[in-house]
């Protein structure tokens, strides 16, 4: 029990084990009743919602943990005096953590590895991790830039915290008639053999920031930089926002694409909360390497820029499109009319 802290203790064996079980036995009584539900009324804890919710972030502290293997084997032992069918460790301790999981079905992928309970809530947000580059993200060009250079922003539903992607716009091959393509990515259109110009798109999974991120985030980055120096996903992620979010006006685009929840109300406390969260942590790799290479070479194309502004232009509004539209047809028929004048010279 004594290896898995780095720091040796004054205390004797025995004063040790008395402390790790007490702490022990208060933590799976606290489970237990929090399992219950309704019956938490009158919990000197659990029914004072600013006390339960102090002892659960005091639970997530990566200084606070107790190996779960210990909990686990600690709550097995004792598990078959129980007067009813009680879950397993694993399901008490998920429903008592519930709150920090995604809303999507995320899965444990290991079970059986979970350190403690900071490691649990980070296997709840990495439970479908990408791939892990070679390479480190540099820089990335802010989320109101791409944006202004024709970027689409949407919301990605039932993903995983870390899947971002992004997807080129890929010219579709003409057909003589009206179809429509519709993908995961990107809804293509083309009429009587016109070909469409498709905008490329990112996905961002939805991100609510609220009073606990901060604590939440820090203690998760912590953990990876000590046990996980070469699988840093939560840093790698939280380094890419810090990227894309530079003023207010990013936070605010953000929410208006309904990628971010600000809890906090003012986008500032969000830039600034976002941009201090990646201070003196390490990046090794990026998984987010490649990604961060295509956003800029997007911004940095040219023919991005033109087209992002011939559409917010001539066509950011259906009056708009359509004015240019009947201006067009106009500036057409008026040529026509001038080669058909001269003809008859």
């Amino acid at each position: 029990m004594r290896g898995c802290y780095a720091d040796s203790f004054e205390f004797c064996s025995t004063t040790f084990a008395n402390m790790i079980l007490l702490d022990s036995v208060f933590i799976i009584e606290l489970f237990m009743r929090h399992h219950k539900g309704s019956e938490n009324l009158k919990d000197f804890i659990l029914g004072k919602p600013w006390l339960s919710t102090d002892v659960q972030q005091d639970l997530l502290l990566l200084e606070n943990q107790l190996p779960f293997s210990i909990l686990e084997h600690l709550y097995n032992f004792a598990r078959p005096n129980f007067a009813y069918d009680s879950p397993s460790f694993l399901e008490l301790t998920c429903n008592y953590f519930s709150n920090f999981k995604p809303k999507i079905n995320a899965k444990i992928s290991n079970p059986e590895k979970i350190l403690h309970f900071t490691d649990l809530v980070r296997q709840f947000w990495i439970f479908n991790p990408p791939l892990m580059g070679n390479g480190t993200i540099g820089s990335v060009y802010s989320i109101t830039k791409l944006h202004q250079a024709g970027l689409k922003l949407k919301p990605a539903e039932n993903k995983c915290f870390l899947e971002i992607s992004f997807e080129r716009g890929v010219p579709c091959v003409p057909r003589a008639e009206c179809c429509k393509m519709e993908s995961f990515f990107l809804e293509i259109s083309f009429e009587r053999g016109v070909p469409c110009v498709p905008r490329a798109e990112l996905q961002i999974p939805r991100f609510e920031v609220d009073d606990t991120t901060e604590f939440v985030v820090r203690n998760l980055m912590a953990l990876e930089q000590c046990h996980y120096p070469f699988d840093t996903y939560i840093c790698n992620c939280i380094r890419l926002w810090d990227l894309l979010i530079d003023t207010a006006e990013d936070v605010e685009l953000l929410v208006e694409k309904k990628i971010l929840v600000n809890g906090l109300g003012d986008g500032a406390a969000v830039a600034n909360l976002v941009n201090k969260l990646c201070n003196q942590i390490a990046e090794v790799r990026s998984c987010y390497s490649t990604l961060s290479e295509d956003l800029n070479a997007y911004y940095e194309n040219c023919g991005n820029h033109t087209m992002a502004i011939l559409r917010s232009v001539y066509f950011g509004d259906l009056w708009r499109g359509t004015g240019t539209i009947a201006a067009v047809v106009l500036l057409i028929l008026t040529a026509i009319q001038a080669i058909c004048f001269v003809l008859q010279l």
